[in-house]
């Protein structure tokens, strides 16, 4: 076995010093990409939009379909069809932009929610969105007609309750203003006499 000379000594040396400044440097790349594509990610979802489906009811037992964007971005290009299952009422509905917390509301075929859950057992939205980036969404939504009726006789006193408290607090605030009016009124009597 022939002894490596000191030339070849040095080579070994600036392979292995090469080789200890460039995998840091291939770990650095690496890291620093993974951290790139983790920083789009999070930018990504900052502005993406989230469409959902809900009834909104207007009055106690009045409902309509709302559709709203609960994400962070605009949505664009909305493109879905509205139907009623079994018996087939659909609709298409096409939108350019929805921007954050902005809803549509549409008409159901029967206003009255009691009759609409008597005639029809499901809602069905299914279509399509995109972001801002261009990365498109699916929506793929479905009312339970049978289940929310189940529900609505708390939905009614929801409905109902917030508005008699805040009138009732309307009247005391009425109640006091008169007391002071009455008691400006007996003041001035007494000063009189």
């Amino acid at each position: 076995m022939i002894a490596p000379t000191l030339s070849e000594w040095l080579q070994i040396i600036e392979v292995i010093v090469l080789l200890a400044t460039l995998i840091p440097m291939a770990i650095q790349v690496f890291l620093s990409r993974k951290a790139i594509e983790e920083a789009e990610k999070a930018r990504k979802t900052s502005f993406m939009p989230r469409i959902k489906a809900t009834l909104h009811f207007p009055a106690p037992t009045y409902a309509q379909l709302k559709m709203q964007n609960v994400g962070k971005g605009p949505a664009f290009d909305i493109e879905a069809r509205i139907e009623t299952a079994p018996k087939k009422d659909q609709r298409v509905w096409k939108q350019l932009v929805m921007t954050p917390d902005e809803h549509t509301i549409f008409f159901l075929p029967e206003g009255n929610f009691e009759k609409l859950a008597q005639e029809f057992d499901f809602v069905l939205i299914n279509g399509r969105y995109k972001d801002i980036f261009g990365e498109e969404y699916e929506i793929n939504e479905k009312i339970d007609l049978k289940e929310q009726l189940k529900e609505l006789p708390k939905l009614r006193m929801v409905w109902q309750e917030e508005p008699l408290r805040k009138i009732g607090r309307e009247l005391e605030e009425i109640k006091k203003g008169l007391g002071k009016i009455e008691e400006r009124i007996r003041t001035a009597t007494a000063k009189k006499e």
